[in-house]
């Protein structure tokens, strides 16, 4: 006798066909051409060097009604995924501008992921985070090779190679619970930084009271 599918098992399977089924961003990058030369051009890779084709798996390339960009997803897919449904962020990017904003979301935001260690690195401008990207992941699949074997696995981790701000620092909504403790700034001024930090943070600040002694009339 076969049993019939718990009523959970096809909630689980109508919610996923129905996340299919939309139109997202994620979607749309998943749709996008891969592999493009375009992408190694923007990138700066030369295809034929170790890791450059899964390094260039994180991009796609898309034409936008304002001409081609660049997407990159976050977190980017793994090797052996086979949906869409895992990505969170799209970033759009113009590479002739150097410009990018998240797809869906145009506005003043924080991208990638804090560094678990003690410093996290910001980028101000898209090709140092992404090629960072890109680097991060060629050097890691270089490197999986050598240490991976039939009894040892390597799990696949995240590459992100720190946060990119898109917009002015007093604009953004800044993750600050999950930073560490040092931030460092790539082509931004520390100082913008840590001004948008203390306003969002609410550090008390401490004022003299009013002398209780009146003077003499």
């Amino acid at each position: 006798m076969i049993e019939a599918p718990a009523i959970t098992d096809f909630n689980g399977l109508f919610a996923m066909l129905y996340a299919r089924s939309k139109d997202t961003p994620a979607k749309a990058f998943w749709d996008a051409e891969a592999l493009h030369p375009a992408i190694f051009r923007a990138l700066r890779m030369d295809r034929a060097e170790d890791g450059a084709i899964y390094a260039a798996l994180a991009f796609r390339l898309y034409r936008s009604p304002d001409g081609p960009r660049i997407l990159a997803a976050f977190p980017a897919p793994k090797i052996d995924d086979d949906d869409w449904l895992g990505i969170e962020t799209v970033l759009s990017w113009d590479p002739v501008k150097d410009a990018a904003q998240v797809m869906g979301d145009p506005v003043p935001q924080i991208v990638g992921v804090p560094s678990d260690h003690a410093e996290t690195a910001l980028f101000a401008s898209p090709f140092p985070f992404l090629r960072a990207l890109a680097e991060a992941r060629a050097q890691w699949f270089v490197k999986r090779r050598h240490i991976a074997s039939a009894w040892h696995s390597v799990a696949e981790p995240d590459h992100t190679p720190g946060l990119l701000l898109i917009g002015a620092p007093d604009k953004v909504r800044w993750p600050i619970h999950d930073l560490q403790r040092g931030i460092i700034a790539h082509g931004l001024n520390p100082q913008d930084i840590n001004r948008a930090l203390l306003r969002q943070a609410h550090v008390p600040r401490a004022f003299a009271a009013p002398s209780e002694i009146r003077s003499a009339a």
